[in-house]
């Protein structure tokens, strides 16, 4: 009999200690929470680059201007001893993006001797070693590394000036004519820095 009691009693004892353990477990099971996070938006926006550059000239009171066909072309008389103002100049527009910009002089028929003239060697850096110009052309270039914060004009001959020797005699004068009259011609490139390559490359690129 007793031991039939307590049997009983062990009974109870244990069905009491696993409704213990469920609610232990429900319990715990209640408190769990994932650990998680979450960043803000990141938005890409993406804008269209761009390299504007002019190239002008004053010819006494007149602006010639590449962009105006019917502007182009000046004419200078060559006098011994008298200097000619000649001011070509290439202007980089603001906010374009970091560039290479080029200039090509291309000298016919120049009698070098007595009549001369100096590239801004301030602005402009002669770009040695290319292939595929012709006769008397020569190609200058300036680097910009940023994005050009304003208008930046880069002039290119030294002084705005063409020299004339007092020395230049009849004689020689004579022979310009008839070698034909001389000429300076100026064209201005210029083209993206980034992914373009050396600055011979990018000149390249500007031939192709």
């Amino acid at each position: 009999m007793k031991n039939r009691k307590t049997r009983s009693a062990m009974r109870r004892m244990l069905f009491t200690l696993a409704l213990v353990l469920v609610v232990a477990v429900a319990s715990v099971g209640g408190t769990i929470a994932w650990l998680t996070a979450t960043t803000g938006t990141v938005t890409n926006t993406f804008t269209v680059g761009d390299v504007n550059i002019e190239l002008k000239e004053t010819d006494g009171n007149t602006t010639l201007d590449a962009t105006t066909e019917d502007k182009t072309h000046s004419i200078f008389k060559i006098i011994p001893g008298k200097d000619l103002t000649k001011d070509p100049k290439v202007i980089v527009k603001a906010n374009s993006e970091p560039c290479y910009v080029f200039v090509k002089v291309k000298a016919s028929n120049w009698p070098e001797a007595k009549v001369t003239y100096s590239i801004n060697d301030t602005n402009w850096t002669k770009l040695e070693g290319i292939t595929g110009l012709e006769a008397g052309e020569t190609v200058y270039y300036k680097i910009f590394n940023s994005i050009v914060e304003q208008d930046t004009t880069l002039e290119v001959l030294k002084g705005n000036k063409v020299e004339v020797s007092e020395d230049l005699t009849k004689v020689e004068m004579a022979t310009i004519r008839t070698n034909g009259n001389p000429s300076l011609v100026f064209t201005a490139y210029a083209i993206q820095k980034e992914g373009t390559g050396t600055v011979a490359e990018a000149w390249a690129k500007i031939g192709a």
